[in-house]
């Protein structure tokens, strides 16, 4: 199983869509409604990654795990959305991998990709968000050394509204971490 992961493209948009979509199907059955995983729509997502990808100078970025088959996982990621953060807080908005590709070390390959490039880019810290009802995507980020700071907000996902959870990485040895 070999995989190359490179930076996103518009013609991606769509593998990134079916991908985003078959993951969210199988990771948050049971959490998030049925109708709302149901109703997740390809074509939608891919009119939003390509507004993403397309639209402008924002920072926001995306790299795509290619194997044989074509794109197989993705991660998304650039400056923090937090209204308290600073310019040298980047964050990680999103690393999913189709269902079927789990556990052979794409989303660590991807995430790896993602960090390094935030240190890159002048980040002394990260941030993420993640469902704070998905276990194993917040044990994932706590093997890889991110830490929960304790935060907590509501997000709205359809008609429900569930708890997430922000976890923090420090990028840089010598930055304090600026919360």
């Amino acid at each position: 199983m070999s995989v190359v992961v490179r930076e996103a493209v518009a013609k991606d948009v769509d593998a990134i869509a079916r991908v985003q979509v078959a993951s969210w199907q199988a990771a948050y059955r049971g959490v998030v409604s049925d109708a709302y995983l149901d109703g997740m729509d390809v074509a939608e997502r891919s009119a939003r990654w390509r507004d993403r990808l397309t639209g402008g100078p924002d920072g926001r970025r995306a790299f795509v795990a290619e194997g044989d088959s074509g794109v197989v996982g993705f991660a998304a990621f650039g400056p923090c959305r937090d209204a308290d953060a600073s310019v040298r807080v980047g964050e990680l908005y999103a690393i999913y991998v189709l269902p079927g590709w789990l556990r052979h070390g794409i989303g660590r390959t991807l995430h790896a990709a993602c960090v390094d490039d935030l240190r890159r880019s002048g980040f002394g810290e990260a941030r993420l968000w993640v469902l704070e009802a998905n276990p194993a995507a917040r044990s994932f980020y706590e093997r890889l050394g991110w830490t929960w700071d304790g935060t907590t907000a509501p997000h709205d996902v359809g008609e429900q509204e569930l708890a997430v959870v922000r976890y923090c990485l420090a990028l840089r040895d010598s930055d304090p971490v600026a919360r």
